[in-house]
């Protein structure tokens, strides 16, 4: 178990963040899971208290939710002459860049192509109740309460291959990702192949070319996908996935284009700021 401030890590925008599909709200709080590991985020007053089942299990928790990394130092960077930009961070202060794990990543943005976060995160549960393996998760949280929690891990490509991806929601998109699993198990993207690949560079912005030039390549993935790839599979923050939020965004206060090449460090946590505010703003009209 350890906390951290919501100022910091706010369990509700980052579920709501629409970066990650396997958040889930709960009586306690919010239980997630990546790869094989899970926890649970509890909010107790102006901190959230993350419950691990193990030592081990928690500094990778820590790492997913990508605790390192200064997100003052972000803030500090925005120009303070662009008020839009400074409202969004205000308003998502909380919110991290996960460092999920890059083959749920690619996956899951495989099928988020033209869909809605509802159904993203249906497929994506339904998929790893069938082929993910089964696992259970206990703790006792301060007030003393045990709860218990059965999840499935997500599934690697060996257990995908030959599934019916239609009767999971795919439609068009099947035949995407039935090529890329074949392409995963041919072995040119092991779960983690481009972190071998790219390790150590990832804020590089050659690096964060060359992989998303790589990525494109793969029959299913368009500029897009690789761009959420990069971002949220390899934490590559020089990424700016573009989707009908961002593009509105840009048209209204960027003449059309956000300046990237600013924010070399924390575009694409600047990317996660607009998104969550613009959506959330949206919703209150």
């Amino acid at each position: 178990m350890f906390e951290i401030e919501l100022s910091k890590m706010d369990p509700k925008k980052n579920a709501d963040s629409g970066q990650v599909f396997r958040w889930l709200k709960t009586d306690e709080g919010y239980f997630f899971m990546t790869k094989n590991q899970a926890a649970l985020a509890v909010t107790d007053g102006d901190k959230a208290v993350i419950y691990t089942e193990n030592e081990q299990d928690e500094l990778i928790i820590k790492n997913y939710l990508d605790l390192d990394t200064d997100y003052d130092k972000v803030r500090n960077s925005i120009d303070k002459a662009d008020e839009y930009l400074v409202k969004a961070e205000e308003y998502s202060r909380g919110i991290r860049v996960l460092r999920q794990d890059p083959w749920e990543t690619a996956v899951s943005y495989i099928i988020s192509q033209n869909n809605n976060i509802p159904r993203i995160k249906n497929s994506v549960a339904a998929l790893c109740k069938d082929f993910g393996k089964k696992r259970s998760f206990e703790v006792i949280l301060k007030d003393g309460r045990a709860v218990k929690y059965e999840w499935n891990e997500f599934p690697g490509a060996a257990q995908l291959r030959g599934a019916d991806f239609t009767k999971y929601g795919l439609g068009y998109r099947a035949p995407y990702m039935e090529r890329f699993i074949e392409y995963a198990l041919e072995g040119k993207f092991e779960q983690d192949y481009l972190n071998k690949l790219f390790s150590g560079r990832p804020s590089e912005v050659p690096v964060y070319e060359k992989a998303r030039e790589d990525l494109i390549k793969i029959y299913g993935i368009g500029k897009k996908v690789a761009d959420c790839i990069c971002l949220y599979g390899l934490h590559m923050v020089y990424a700016f996935p573009v989707d009908t939020w961002i593009k509105k965004i840009q048209e209204k206060h960027y003449l059309g284009a956000f300046p990237v090449e600013k924010y070399p460090d924390s575009a694409g946590i600047l990317q996660q700021y607009m998104f969550y505010y613009e959506r959330s703003e949206a919703s209150q009209k």
